[in-house]
């Protein structure tokens, strides 16, 4: 996790801007022949979306730009769209205070953490999960409230069409967002890449596509192109029918990376009785969540270096650390022997340490190197506890090779 003063201005505003191609397929889809939308861009950056309208020669009643960053509002007035309105506004504030529907949202919002939001941002995006009857987390993303704010905005019937990161289709924080966007549109389709969009970042993204028709069905589908050229030839009437129900008890939407058959029988497993439940025979709880690994989770030369000892508990770093279904004592020992991370650092209040230098020697070069600022290091009491420690009697790792493992922790790692 970067902390504010080593964070770049563009990662702060989350500005990451969108490729020309990408731009003009999520229009081509938004549109699709109707010239009567009120269109909003809540994030428009440098303009790119207005650019492709123009381009396009798509005909509307009125567009709606909302930008943050004054200069980049410049730019984006300065492409001269017509019956186009330009705001310099934090989207959140335009948001809670606009009267005016919308019949297209299209964008790709910033993403920004929580933790880079100022007291009046996080506020007003508190606020709008309020207005959608969600509950606002400490973990959620700017992009997670931009989408919720859109979808807000618009008329009975219209459509949202976003750039998103992958992450929405999985991770914990962004579970009650798919469980909003499941209820609130009629049809989904996601689209996702197999190259990255944004290499400079690192960062998977999808293009989420949703219509609201004041119908009662609610399906979706899932379609993976190479790459954003791909885009191109994508005959955008192929989304206009999506295939596989909602299931609205599904956590995940990677779920709807499978075919329609696939669900099915993954769904007459879940539900047959002859199939027993793992929690029938083991409480399954998740692993231990450091705040940071790299200094928490550490070879058995630092703990010599730092006389840490007594504070080194085993540790199963990686799956690639584990040879067998039984991970036994030796297996351990082999893995320290490498210098493999063996050992997590379970550290006592800071008045239990005054007298070991080596550990108060080791905790302030941690906090020389922010460790103790990062969010969930720094929610703690004190930082550099851990929590919710426990041995377990068995490993679950999902993230392995072609199929997850179960291991007998016989080594009480």
């Amino acid at each position: 996790m970067k902390l504010i003063n080593e964070t770049t201005k563009e990662k702060l505003r989350g500005g990451f801007y969108t490729p020309n191609s990408i731009a003009a397929f999520i229009l081509k889809w938004g549109f699709n022949g109707n010239k009567e939308n009120d269109v909003l861009e809540p994030s428009c950056g440098d303009g790119v979306f207005l650019e492709e309208i123009r381009n396009g020669n798509y005909k509307y009643k009125s567009v709606t730009a909302v930008e943050i960053d004054a200069v980049e509002a410049e730019k984006t007035k300065k492409i001269a769209l017509l019956k186009c309105k330009v705001i310099v506004s934090d989207f959140h504030e335009f948001c809670l205070k606009s009267s005016q529907k919308f019949d297209l949202v299209i964008g790709n919002p910033p993403y920004i953490r929580y933790q880079f939001f100022d007291r009046k941002q996080q506020k007003m995006a508190d606020e709008i999960f309020t207005r959608a009857q969600l509950k606002y987390s400490k973990l959620t993303n700017a992009w997670v409230s931009f989408v919720i704010g859109s979808s807000l905005l618009l008329k009975e019937k219209g459509k949202i069409g976003f750039v998103l990161p992958a992450e929405l289709l999985q991770v914990s924080f962004a579970q009650q967002l798919r469980e909003f966007l499941a209820h609130f549109y009629n049809k989904i389709n996601i689209i996702s890449f197999k190259t990255l969009v944004f290499p400079e970042i690192q960062q998977e993204v999808i293009l989420l596509l949703c219509e609201k028709n004041d119908s009662d069905s609610h399906f979706i589908e899932h379609l993976e192109l190479r790459d954003a050229q791909e885009l191109s030839n994508l005959d955008v009437t192929t989304l206009r029918s999506p295939k596989k129900k909602i299931d609205f008890k599904s956590n995940k939407w990677t779920f709807y990376f499978l075919d329609q058959e696939e669900i099915d029988f993954i769904e007459r497993l879940q539900e047959s009785e002859a199939i027993p439940k793992l929690g029938k025979y083991a409480k399954v709880e998740v692993g231990i969540t450091t705040g940071s690994n790299p200094f928490f989770t550490v070879p058995f030369s630092i703990v010599k270096e730092y006389s840490l000892e007594k504070f080194a508990k085993p540790l199963v770093g990686r799956s690639v650390q584990v040879p067998s279904a039984i991970f036994t004592r030796n297996d351990w020992l082999e893995n320290r022997k490498a210098e493999a991370r063996t050992h997590l650092l379970v550290f006592p209040e800071l008045s239990a340490l005054k007298n070991d230098a080596g550990a108060m020697r080791y905790i302030k070069l941690g906090e020389e190197q922010g460790i103790n600022k990062g969010y969930k290091c720094g929610i703690r009491d004190e930082w550099q506890i851990v929590p919710s420690l426990r041995v377990s009697d068995a490993l679950f790792i999902r993230r392995n090779n072609l199929y997850p493992k179960l291991i007998i922790n016989e080594a009480q790692a």
